[in-house]
């Protein structure tokens, strides 16, 4: 569990977020969404670094990110990337999709504000 007020300090000193929530947490627990290239290179690269740990894949056909979860043994799958990014587990997401799928800045197409930009600004749960 990270201690998210503790960040705040070696943010101000300019360390990069990431960093400094590896530096508060032993391990970070990872969300790919994108799974030809995310399948293919950040999979396999998240889960042999000793710090990280892929902890669930996204995949808009649920049965496909299912399959995917089972042949790298991630124990979730996602066909919402809302469900994605509220999982407790996640503490990052490595996104491995072409940038002409993803929605832009805060609000994607819809008008909406994406499930990135909320949990960004959302107090952590744990």
């Amino acid at each position: 569990m990270v201690n998210y007020s503790s960040l705040t300090p070696l943010v101000n000193q300019g360390v990069d977020v990431m960093e400094a929530m590896a530096m508060a947490k032993d391990v970070l627990g990872i969300a790919v969404v994108g799974t030809g290239f995310g399948q293919k290179v950040h999979i396999p690269g998240l889960q042999a670094h000793h710090r990280t740990r892929v902890v669930a894949v996204y995949h808009r056909d649920r049965a496909k990110a299912e399959a995917i979860a089972a042949a790298h043994a991630i124990p979730q799958a996602c066909d919402r990337l809302e469900d994605l990014v509220n999982l407790v587990e996640v503490d990052g997401v490595a996104i491995s999709t072409p940038p002409f799928a993803l929605p832009h800045g805060d609000n994607g197409p819809s008008g909406r504000q994406t499930p990135f930009a909320r949990k960004a600004h959302q107090p952590h749960r744990r």
